[in-house]
């Protein structure tokens, strides 16, 4: 056994084994196979036998074909069908010739049909391989030296020339397994870079989690706290029976502060949960057309209005007109309700909040407007950052600016924006816009 034929036998083994570990990998089955001929072609001399040389011009001719089949799973390109038919009317008067053309008859002109043949499909393939490269088809180059190591192989048989059989042939397919290693190496090197990156994406991703991770404890150990703690010790004062509270209207204020602690924790909750699943891809974009925005916002007040009584705080609307959009009316509907909520947690007793909508172009524009606490140009600049900004209500509620970032989120998948104005002590407007039709052609 030759040096080229023990590397043949070494890549089949190779590939065929990549193909039994990916089963979808076909160019591996493709040139396990090729080895696999290349290397019974370099072991026996089937210009000896009759037989063998009538089997290995079959071969010769179906493994052109399977050329053809595989060269379409590895590149995902349908041949010329003319091209096809040439090459399908040529093995069929191949295995014909073989059928009936007698013994020294085939030794004597079967040779040239053959190698026509081969140069033929070489032509062909070293074409259509050109072509692909630039396209950068994936695992093109087995196509081509697979297909290479199996013409030469049989050229070397065929060639009456010693000089040429023993030195010429075997120094080619020397060279085309050199290449073929270059090309493997090249591979592996640039499988090795890929999994790098994809470890550095993963590590990225995983800080991004920890610190998501780290936000919520915090927010779980420094908001919640306060909200959770009152409504203890409001419950507290009430079952003491030791000492009982006699005054309703004591009791009602403790209820009243219970309850509003009750809100604002849920509300916390609700929008922690809602950035852990927008962060994990939970909660998708699902936009549909003709969302009415003042059904929304009407929808918010009504649910929110209870919440404000509490404060003795008015909700106000101004809605102008008939207006619809193209998005996602339940991310719409956080937003807002958040918005509403924020200027409930930052206005005093008896302040006023309104809500505007209106057409801007070919944009809707909507205003919460509050005449709270507002807040200093630090807290405005951080509000919609990555950074835990932390602000008490007009009444000690505790406040994370979670919805905010949330609302930030969710108007930037409608392709829209989000701002704020404000000054201490007159109040706050949040201000979003989106696009009234963003139709996905």
């Amino acid at each position: 056994m030759n040096m080229i034929a023990i590397n043949y036998l070494l890549l089949m083994i190779y590939h065929f084994f990549l193909y039994y570990v990916y089963k979808k990998n076909y160019s591996a089955l493709y040139f396990s196979i090729m080895c696999f001929i290349a290397f019974v072609f370099n072991i026996i001399e089937i210009m000896r036998y009759t037989v063998l040389y009538k089997i290995s011009i079959i071969i010769f001719l179906l493994t052109a074909y399977m050329f053809f089949f595989i060269g379409n799973l590895i590149l995902k390109k349908t041949y010329n069908k003319k091209i096809v038919k040439a090459f399908l009317v040529i093995t069929v008067v191949g295995v014909l010739s073989l059928l009936l053309i007698s013994s020294k008859q085939l030794m004597q002109y079967m040779n040239y049909i053959v190698i026509l043949y081969l140069s033929l499909t070489l032509v062909y393939l070293i074409f259509y391989t050109m072509k692909s490269i630039p396209k950068k088809e994936e695992d093109v180059e087995l196509l081509l030296i697979g297909y290479s190591m199996i013409a030469l192989t049989y050229m070397n048989q065929l060639s009456n020339n010693e000089l040429m059989g023993r030195y010429f042939f075997h120094l080619i397919e020397h060279i085309l397994v050199i290449v073929y290693l270059f090309i493997l190496a090249k591979k592996l090197s640039t499988a090795y870079k890929l999994s790098e990156i994809n470890v550095w994406k993963r590590s990225k991703e995983l800080e991004v989690v920890n610190k998501d991770k780290d936000k919520m404890f915090a927010l779980l150990s420094h908001d919640l706290r306060a909200p959770i703690g009152g409504i203890v010790q409001s419950l507290e004062l009430i079952l003491d029976k030791k000492n009982r509270i006699n005054n309703p209207e004591m009791v009602f204020d403790l209820i009243k502060i219970s309850y509003k602690a009750s809100i604002l924790t849920f509300q916390l909750i609700e929008n922690m949960f809602l950035w852990i699943s927008m962060n994990n891809g939970k909660i998708v974009y699902l936009p549909k057309v003709d969302v009415d925005l003042n059904k929304i916002i009407r929808k918010n007040i009504t649910t929110l209005e209870n919440i404000s009584n509490l404060k003795g705080i008015s909700l106000k609307k101004n809605l102008k007109g008939n207006l619809k959009f193209f998005g996602d009316a339940y991310m719409i509907e956080i937003v807002i309700r958040n918005l509403i909520s924020n200027a409930i947690k930052y206005t005093d007793e008896g302040g006023e909040i309104k809500i505007n909508s209106t057409l801007q172009g070919d944009k809707v524009l909507v205003e919460v407007k509050d005449n709270g606490i507002g807040m200093n140009e630090e807290i405005k600049n951080a509000i919609f950052s990555e950074k835990a900004v932390s602000q008490s209500g007009t009444n000690g509620e505790k406040g994370s600016s979670l919805g905010l970032k949330l609302a930030k989120e969710f108007i930037e998948k409608h392709n829209g924006k989000i701002w704020v104005e404000s000054k201490l002590e007159v109040g706050t407007s949040v201000y979003f816009i989106i696009p009234q039709k963003t139709y996905i052609y």
